[in-house]
């Protein structure tokens, strides 16, 4: 048996960021930490990108980012497998985007849905476990996209999409 955990969509900041501010970083995770405990894949589907100096600001911005201390939380449930659909990760800028991927790639930890550039951010991730094997695709159909040069969300290609699907579902 293979368990993932899927959280849905985080966003660490606002109002999350300003409670994290006071509380202390993990403090979101105290009552769902058990949740993740038994999980072999917890999966985060991350809405914006980590900054070293993002600052957590008030309920009236809709530019997001995390500090990069934030990632904390995400450790303490054992995140290692990262969505990056959301249409806030170049908020503050493409190189945060940069930024992000080196945490995640420091920790060992897999990505879909957007990436360092258009081809990564497109291509799927494959796991197997205990005779399992389990595939993520994701894409953003809003924007802002990744390009040839910058990071970001993948841009959704219904036909393409449909073909990796087909792909993988008959890889096993």
């Amino acid at each position: 048996m293979t368990i993932v955990a899927m959280t849905g969509v985080t966003a660490m900041t606002r109002a999350t960021a300003q409670l994290m501010e006071r509380m202390g970083v993990t403090y979101p995770a105290r009552d769902i930490k058990a949740w993740f405990a038994d999980a072999d894949y917890v999966h985060i589907s991350n809405e914006v990108s980590f900054k070293p100096d993002c600052i957590a600001e008030g309920s009236g911005t809709m530019s997001f980012c995390s500090h990069d201390s934030y990632i904390e939380l995400l450790e303490e449930i054992k995140t290692n497998v990262v969505e990056l659909t959301g249409n806030h990760l170049e908020d503050k800028g493409s190189q945060w985007v940069d930024y992000s991927l080196d945490m995640y790639r420091q920790r060992g930890w897999l990505w879909f849905g957007g990436g360092a550039n258009e081809i990564e951010a497109t291509h799927p991730i494959t796991l197997s476990h205990g005779g399992n094997r389990i595939a993520f695709v994701g894409c953003n159909t809003v924007g802002p996209f990744a390009s040839a040069e910058s990071g970001g969300a993948a841009r959704c290609d219904f036909e393409q999409v449909t073909a990796q699907l087909q792909e993988l579902r008959d890889a096993g």
